[in-house]
């Protein structure tokens, strides 16, 4: 087109943009813009498109205008963020006013632009603005919260798990401490009100902060034992995304968490920690915090096995027999999940338990609950695989109770 006739289409979308009154067609004259800008802004010849943005984001201008022009910015930045460094000096400043802004509309396409930013950010003079943007967005997150604002709790914890990735010496171990801390806490993980989908992303983050920033937790025993004891509590909670008969609970996040902590951190720190929380769900005198305590051990064994090995006796012929023997399936199948898991991790001084384990399994391989027969089944084999020629001792328990199982025309193991 001529040069005249850009100047005037670019005027001419940018005035339809904010006076059209239908959304739909607001939004496909914003994403139009969007895709101009990717030949116009690598030319520099569109910087009053910026300015206008910034003018109509002033907090003087009615909310839907507001919200318009803060749309339109994330639209740019999907579409063209990778052209834009030159302005990230002045996003930076924008979005310290946007990102308070009494409309949620704004706090949440405020997120949405850092979160792309981020991903276009390429050095640490940029990111050494965004990390003064940290508290300003706990701010909102915290508000967000006592609003019920879900989307804007899980979208800033999104962006907070993108930070996290960034190596930079600009996001310090005091701004991850106060992440963490803020997350482990009666606002965020332990809040029975918070969405599950933005705990788990809560959890997501606490767990990449734990890979990329183990300093964080490793020299830091308050806040590792506050994180221990969050994801101790959270492996009673088993919720799951409304809808998500597969997706993974609060309790798989948290067990997960639990496992990467205790091979990252020095055992001599981490394992009296969970130890003591363990010693303290068993105590309860509770089945289903005796269950939580059982997948804990579990999840431990390898990360803490020389530990475990030493405690094996009160594991093995209290905590676990008392699982084995409980009336709740689900009880008695986390008695077996961990016999599996110390199967695999606690070799050989698992095995000197033979006696203990195998007739204890033999119980329940024609288990009235499937999940628990199956898992018994499983969990023999892997037993009887360690052991090598001394399980033929029990050939004549193991045989006559496989066959009764291939006998049972109702079974489908």
């Amino acid at each position: 087109m001529e040069p005249n006739d850009q100047k005037f289409l670019k005027q001419a979308l940018l005035e339809r943009y904010f006076i059209e009154p239908q959304r739909p067609v607001r939004r496909g004259i914003g994403f139009l813009i969007g895709v101009l800008t990717e030949v116009t802004l690598p030319k520099q010849d569109w910087n009053e498109l910026l300015e206008l943005i910034s003018q109509r984001t002033d907090s003087q201008q009615p909310v839907e205008v507001r919200e318009s022009a803060i749309y339109l910015l994330s639209l740019i930045l999907d579409i063209s963020g990778q052209h834009l460094e030159s302005h990230f000096t002045n996003f930076y400043k924008f979005f310290s006013n946007t990102i308070v802004d009494s409309s949620k509309a704004i706090r949440y396409q405020s997120l949405k632009c850092i979160l792309i930013l981020l991903e276009s950010v390429k050095d640490n003079d940029n990111l050494s603005l965004f990390s003064n943007l940290v508290e300003a967005v706990l701010k909102t997150v915290n508000d967000a919260i006592d609003d019920r604002q879900d989307e804007i709790v899980h979208l800033a914890f999104v962006v907070f798990c993108q930070l996290s990735e960034i190596e930079s010496p600009m996001f310090n171990d005091k701004i991850y401490t106060a992440l963490v801390y803020f997350i482990c806490s009666d606002r965020v993980l332990m809040n029975p009100n918070m969405d599950i989908s933005t705990q788990e992303v809560a959890i997501d983050l606490v767990a990449d902060i734990a890979e990329s920033h183990k300093p964080v937790l490793a020299k830091n025993l308050e806040l590792l034992q506050h994180v221990v004891d969050t994801m101790c509590a959270l492996t009673m909670n088993k919720s799951k995304p409304q809808g998500l008969d597969d997706a993974e609970s609060i309790q798989d996040l948290a067990l997960m968490l639990i496992l990467d902590l205790a091979g990252q951190i020095a055992k001599k720190k981490i394992y009296p920690i969970f130890k003591k929380n363990i010693d303290k769900l068993i105590q309860a005198n509770d089945p289903w915090k005796l269950e939580a305590a059982l997948f804990i051990l579990g999840s431990i064994s390898q990360g803490c096995c020389e530990y475990l090995k030493r405690d094996l006796d009160v594991i093995i012929n209290t905590y676990v027999q008392a699982a084995l023997s409980n009336q709740i399936p689900e009880v008695r199948a986390s008695g077996i999940y961990a016999i599996c898991y110390f199967a695999e991790n606690l070799c050989p001084d698992i095995l000197s338990y033979h006696k203990v384990i195998i007739p204890a399994l033999l119980k329940h391989v024609d288990d009235a609950d499937t999940v628990v027969a199956q898992r018994a089944i499983f969990t023999i084999d892997l037993f009887c695989q360690n052991m090598e020629d001394d399980i033929a001792e029990y050939a004549e328990l193991l045989i006559p109770s496989f066959l009764t199982v291939l006998d049972n025309a109702k079974s489908t193991m």
